[in-house]
């Protein structure tokens, strides 16, 4: 028989694709350890190109077959792999013509696969035979000779199907022989790097970050999406490769399907959730079980999300199909979409259903019933949608009014929310909701107004907690230390779990961190809290709290995973709350290190900065994100940007005590610029300055300690008593309060102090821990009114014997002989004035060297 040349040639691969060297050598390795090696996915997956790659890696073992249609007769079948595995064993392409020709039957096709497959037991090497296309297979004849070649093959045979479907083999009997590998669209999937190697590099066009992201998430990683998707316009869809994509998915996949099937995958593309009662609702078929099983295995970007239950589309072959849709006659499209929302579980996709099927009353009263639960689900972005949809007579009603209050708020348009709630008529919660509003634009007599109104109404429990809270806010703005701890214990007293804890979790907020003394209150709230409440964005304003108040009680390490995580966590929600945000910004900043790489830095400062921006009516952004961004430059020697942050932070603040954080910030970073520079004089007027500042605060500094600044200032210049007395207070204040983190935010600046203050100052065990937290080296310590200090590794000798520990084990987990451990614990007996073990331990608490959490 004759072919064209070209079926036996690996396709060309462009210069631009990638080669996916990990992902190459894994198949090969696949392939020559199994008889058949299956790799399917749906088209534009890059199959083909992966196999040509491979086929080109081994010239002297593998050959290459494009199966086309005719192969579906089996004696063109046999004919095709024996030529093109008469490439490499030159008697295949003599003797199986022969068979054929004597024997032109289905005898024949037996006859010639014996004798291929004896050729090639032959042969010195192992041969792979890459075949293409394998969907074209579909006759039974085709498929049983297939099916003969793998269970026949010699030992040094091998096959790599390339297919958009499964073929119909015994999967199942075959796997626990050992005679498949299999690679699927999991593998196939371009990683995050891989986009980004393709698109800049391969392809040459300048995506940013976000830009690459966003392809990812749109295509899932879809390689030939990705490719039509590339660039900065076409993330968002240009007319250009859209027309490209759904021409590329209609070529190559909705058309080759008969017309009963391409109504069924329409239809069922405008469920949120493909199940099988679903299905059944929106088609009315009875087979659809099956169907969906068919579909799936032949490759139809279906994929299984559980067991046989519930599958999805691409997210590109969806937005294809629901285009399908919207060409259909508007009352055949209203039927489908009502149908679909008497289907539907989720609230949303049913409202959604019931606006595209011509019902908007019904969709009305379920936005007015269901959508405040479903704002406090996260459901933001898909509730303003709808919203979106209405006209806007009905808009006005007024629980929608309240609707658009909440949203407005959350995206921060607080002028846009006053107006939609005042406009709602609604009070007790909208009232309170307006007080919010006004007291996050500054305006805290109307708050306070508005409040009261709240007040003289009938309020539920879930409301007085509400109302507490916001009080706690409003006089935290006016620096009204007592009255802000009164009203959050006030309201904290309330949360008894259920809804409460809800309303509580909604609205305790990080800056509630701020009023002096009220971490216990919040550390018992957030155990609370979390036993009560479930996943969910309740929950996880409770975790940003929590976050808070680890970084403020020096638990660093755990806020630094949390903060991010939380992030990470409420863009499943369309993102945090403004002022949510900012205080996760804020914390990230705070705990920066300086071990990061200059693009991880880079990046927290400007989300932080950015963030903050999109606050203009928070008299506090602003200053403190640039403080931040300052303080950070300035301890990387980055001294002109610390400079640039500086001149952003106003120099007209006022001197109202709420306002102060930003006066004790500038004061404390031109300060900072000016101690670095050598103008010691100017940089200790200022710090002093800062230092003054901050101790008129009634609220907490929760940038660090200006009096840890100066003191650091103090030991540069080899002040060393002006330096203990400075930060002296800084050390009881955060040991009393629980607080040592304001002291590690200093970082660097804080190690000199501490050094100072583990050796010679009153407290000197806290010092001596906070030290050791910054710099990972345990210092001395000094047995406060003697003249003896342990050394190291009598501190580590004696946490251990204090713990319990035998001399042995002291010596295996020291790493020295018991003699030595032995030395050690007579030298700490000698200088603590103990006898024994226990004696020594409390000797040693009594002096302050050794804490219950030593």
């Amino acid at each position: 028989m004759a072919f064209p040349a070209g079926k036996f040639a690996p396709p060309h691969v462009q210069t631009t694709a990638l080669d996916r060297v990990a992902l190459r050598e894994a198949l090969g390795d696949d392939a020559f350890a199994a008889a058949l090696t299956l790799l399917v996915a749906p088209a534009g997956y890059g199959k083909s190109t992966l196999a040509a790659q491979l086929a080109r890696q081994l010239p002297g073992q593998a050959v290459w077959l494009t199966l086309d249609e005719d192969d579906n007769e089996p004696q063109r079948l046999i004919a095709a792999v024996a030529t093109a595995l008469g490439r490499r064993v030159p008697f295949i392409g003599r003797a199986v013509p022969a068979v054929l020709d004597a024997h032109p039957n289905s005898d024949g096709v037996l006859l010639a696969l014996s004798a291929m497959l004896n050729a090639v037991s032959q042969h010195p090497e192992h041969l792979l035979i890459i075949l293409d296309d394998g969907e074209k297979l579909r006759s039974s004849p085709a498929i049983e000779l297939f099916r003969n070649l793998v269970l026949r093959v010699p030992d040094n045979l091998h096959l790599l199907l390339a297919s958009r479907a499964v073929p119909d083999i015994p999967l199942a009997r075959w796997r626990l022989r050992g005679l498949l590998a299999e690679r699927g669209p999991e593998d196939l999937r371009f990683s995050p790097d891989e986009v980004e190697e393709l698109v800049n590099r391969r392809l040459g066009l300048p995506l940013s970050p976000g830009a690459v992201d966003r392809l990812m998430q749109r295509t899932e990683g879809w390689p030939a999406g990705i490719r039509m998707l590339a660039g900065e316009r076409t993330v968002a869809g240009s007319p250009r490769s859209e027309a490209e994509l759904y021409a590329f998915f209609t070529r190559q996949v909705f058309d080759a399907q008969p017309p009963e099937v391409r109504q069924f995958l329409a239809s069922i593309a405008v469920l949120s959730e493909i199940s099988v009662p679903a299905c059944v609702a929106v088609t009315g078929r009875t087979d659809v079980a099956d169907l969906l099983d068919h579909l799936a295995d032949r490759g139809l970007f279906l994929l299984q999300r559980t067991e046989g239950e519930v599958y999805r589309f691409h997210a590109l072959v969806a937005e294809f199909l629901r285009r399908k849709v919207e060409s259909w006659p508007v009352d055949a499209r209203q039927r489908l979409h009502r149908r679909a929302a008497a289907a539907e579980r989720d609230t949303v996709a049913v409202i959604g259903h019931l606006l595209r099927g011509g019902d908007q009353a019904a969709a009305v009263d379920l936005l007015e019933t269901e959508g405040l639960s479903l704002l406090s689900e996260g459901r933001a972005v898909s509730l303003g949608e709808l919203l979106g949809k209405l006209p806007e007579d009905v808009l006005h009603r007024p629980q929608l009014l309240r609707l658009r209050g909440e949203l407005a708020f959350l995206s921060g348009d607080l002028a846009a929310a006053r107006a939609a709630f005042a406009a709602s008529g609604l009070s007790g919660p909208v009232l309170a909701r307006q007080a919010e509003c006004l007291y996050l634009q500054g305006d805290r007599e109307a708050s306070r107004v508005l409040l009261d109104r709240a007040l003289r109404s009938t309020l539920e429990p879930d409301m007085t907690v509400r109302v507490g809270l916001i009080r706690t806010q409003l006089a935290q703005l006016a620096g009204d230390a007592e009255a802000a701890r009164q009203s959050l214990r006030a309201a904290l007293e309330v949360v008894d779990g259920g809804h409460t804890m809800v309303v509580a979790a909604t609205h305790v907020l990080p800056t509630f961190c701020l009023t002096p003394g009220v971490l216990g209150d919040l550390d018992r709230f957030v155990e609370t809290a979390r036993r009560c409440l479930a996943e969910g964005l309740p929950r996880l304003q409770v975790d940003a709290l929590a976050v808070f108040v680890d970084a403020l009680r020096g638990r660093h390490d755990k806020a630094r995973v949390e903060v991010l995580r939380i992030d990470a966590e409420y863009a499943r929600y369309g993102g945090a709350p403004p002022l949510i945000s900012l205080a996760l910004a804020f914390t990230e900043a705070l705990l920066l290190r300086g071990d990061e790489t200059a693009a991880e830095i880079d990046r927290t400062l400007s989300q932080m900065i950015s963030r903050a921006e999109m606050l203009p009516h928070l008299w506090f952004a602003q200053p403190g994100a640039w403080f931040l961004a300052g303080r950070v430059r300035w301890s990387l020697g980055h001294l002109d940007q610390a400079r640039e942050a500086l001149a952003r932070i106003p120099a007209d603040l006022t001197d109202a005590p709420a306002h102060n954080h930003a006066v004790v910030n500038r004061l404390s970073l031109a300060g900072m610029l000016a101690s670095t520079a050598g103008e010691h004089r100017e940089a200790e007027r200022l710090l002093r300055a800062a230092v003054e500042a901050e101790d008129r605060l009634e609220m907490v500094d929760v940038y660090g300690s200006a009096r840890i600044r100066l003191a650091a200032h103090y030991v540069r210049r080899r002040r060393l008593a002006d330096a203990l007395r400075v930060a002296e207070p800084a050390l009881r204040r955060c040991l009393d309060d629980g607080s040592p983190g304001l002291i590690l935010f200093e970082r660097a600046a804080a190690v000199p102090v501490l050094r100072l203050a583990a050796v010679r100052g009153p407290h000197a065990a806290f010092a001596a821990d906070l030290l050791t937290r910054l710099t990972g080296v345990e210092p001395a310590r000094p047995l406060s009114g003697t003249n003896e200090v342990l050394t190291t590794r009598e501190m580590e000798v004696l946490r251990l014997l204090s713990a319990g520990a035998t001399n042995p084990e002291i010596a295996h987990e020291l790493g020295v002989g018991v003699e030595t451990v032995k030395t050690h614990a007579a030298r700490l007996f000698r200088k603590l004035g103990a006898t024994s073990r226990t004696e020594a331990a409390l000797r040693a608490r009594r002096f302050g060297v050794l804490t219950s959490e030593t």
